[in-house]
């Protein structure tokens, strides 16, 4: 698949693995239809790719891999530190009326959480701080 490639040119192994546990967490519903399973999983793909790789919002939206829902739902996703806190980022997604957003978000911090053994303090209370909006 032509997104998975794209995918692994731009994730370390570490940042694809955790993507693709994200977009199994997010299409895990089963009764989600089959068309929007597939848009989450291409958003929950490709989350960080903007935030965490050299990937720019205009790569990505030259791929030509995504619609513009799916497209807009990632921008969303990137948290811009130097804009906002983790918390207001958190707010901002809460009240996005994107339909991807929320659910890869959730998908994202469980995939966080269960790695709670091995995260920093900061980490954790950013976590755990956030969580309860998104709930």
């Amino acid at each position: 698949m032509e997104i998975l490639n794209f995918a692994k040119k731009y994730y370390s192994d570490k940042k694809f693995n955790h993507a693709c546990r994200v977009a199994s967490y997010a299409t895990s519903d089963y009764l989600l239809p089959q068309n929007i399973k597939y848009s989450l999983w291409k958003v929950a793909l490709l989350h960080d790719i903007i935030e965490d790789t050299a990937c720019t919002e205009e790569d990505l939206k030259k791929s030509n891999l995504l619609d513009e829902l799916e497209y807009q739902a990632v921008v969303l996703l990137t948290h811009h530190k130097e804009d906002c806190s983790y918390e207001e980022y958190i707010i901002k997604l809460v009240e996005s009326i994107n339909p991807y957003v929320l659910p890869v978000k959730r998908a994202d911090m469980k995939d966080h959480l269960m790695l709670a053994d091995i995260l920093t303090d900061k980490q954790k209370n950013k976590y755990y701080s956030t969580v309860k909006y998104i709930l």
